[in-house]
């Protein structure tokens, strides 16, 4: 069996970005083994992943005992844990290895394992670890950078083949969701949003994942008022990357207390788009107010920004580069890279010592 001295655990449901991410520090480690949580490893998104870890009835606790046998049969030093479900995990897998817990938001256990690193990826999330009990001293924040930059659909060839796909007009306003799929999306309030712009005489769409919550009450009222075209039904599968060129702007509802959307502002960037956020989001608290996105109180402000920006192609434009600026630039990069290289000195210090130990 291959043996790896450091382990990441992704998670199908973990943040937007968590597999670009994870291959980000990847490559600054080295021989590091994934885990993918909650699905068969062949079907896993790159990076490929090496091993899966069922998420047999959503136990956390069976998942962790599973992590631990694996860590410890790898001879496992470290554990990276992304996102707030696989770090609830690793938080079970109490003496598999040291542990660093990427937080997108804090999750829900009533165990704090206070010898644990937390990487906070946004102010607000330290600010809710630290009120959840985590020592300051055990946290630090780093704002990833965009996953995608490098993928921008300069020509508009992906852009018009979706588009021809969708049986939409070019000059048509395409809305994305976020999160795109999964319980914390909110497609019935999305639509709202595209009702309030089919009023206005705007020819808008509403692209949203047949998972998302709500989704299918969604299909039903649009059937019911006569509007069943302004809503696209497409499975994207956790990643925005494939519909991103047709998306015209993306919006971001609030969810729960557990909302994962604070990687959207970063996603969003990179996604080449505006996003508008819900002010009780918490991507809302990664924006920097009409510069890199928009936040609006309630359906019907975001309504309103949405109009705004459906019929201002130049502000869209300009919103997006402001975006990229901040959240793409190389210091961003290079200071999300240091992380992770530090993590990789430090678990090679540790299995040196190990090996050492036992010679």
């Amino acid at each position: 069996m291959r043996m790896s001295a450091l382990l990441h655990i992704v998670d199908s449901q973990g943040p937007a970005a968590s597999r670009w991410l994870a291959q980000v520090a990847r490559e600054h480690v080295g021989g590091a083994v994934v885990v993918s949580l909650g699905h068969a490893c062949e079907s896993a998104p790159h990076p490929k992943a090496n091993f899966a870890i069922p998420f047999s009835g959503g136990s956390i606790a069976l998942a962790g005992q599973a992590l631990q046998r694996l860590s410890e049969s790898l001879h496992t030093r470290a554990i990276v844990a992304w996102g707030s479900r696989a770090s609830a995990v690793a938080i079970h897998a109490r003496d598999a290895a040291e542990r660093w817990l990427v937080l997108d938001t804090v999750p829900s256990v009533h165990s704090i394992p206070f010898d644990a690193q937390v990487i906070c990826l946004s102010d607000a999330v330290a600010d809710r670890a630290g009120a959840a009990g985590w020592p300051p001293m055990r946290m630090r924040v780093i704002q990833p950078p965009s996953p995608c930059i490098s993928k921008f659909d300069l020509q508009g060839e992906a852009r018009a083949k979706q588009r021809d796909a969708w049986k939409i007009s070019a000059d048509a306003f395409v809305v994305g969701l976020l999160p795109c799929a999964k319980e914390e999306g909110d497609a019935l309030a999305a639509f709202h949003t595209v009702g309030r712009l089919r009023l206005a005489q705007v020819q808008a769409y509403l692209v949203v994942d047949p998972q998302t919550r709500l989704a299918a009450s969604t299909n039903i009222f649009a059937r019911s008022i006569g509007a069943r075209d302004a809503v696209i039904f497409h499975h994207v599968n956790t990643t925005h990357t494939a519909i991103a060129p047709a998306v015209d702007a993306w919006i971001s509802m609030p969810g729960n207390a557990a909302d994962g959307t604070v990687l959207d502002p970063a996603v969003a960037a990179g996604l080449g788009a505006p996003l508008v956020a819900d002010a009780g989001s918490l991507a809302a608290m990664g924006i920097e107010q009409n510069v890199d996105g928009f936040v609006a109180p309630g359906r019907n402000r975001i309504g309103a920004v949405m109009l705004s920006l459906s019929r201002d192609a130049a502000l869209r434009k300009e919103v997006a580069a402001a975006a990229r600026v901040r959240y793409a630039g190389e210091t961003r990069r290079q200071a999300f890279a240091a992380v992770f290289a530090e993590i990789a000195s430090r678990v090679n210090a540790m299995d040196s010592k190990a090996v050492a130990a036992s010679k």
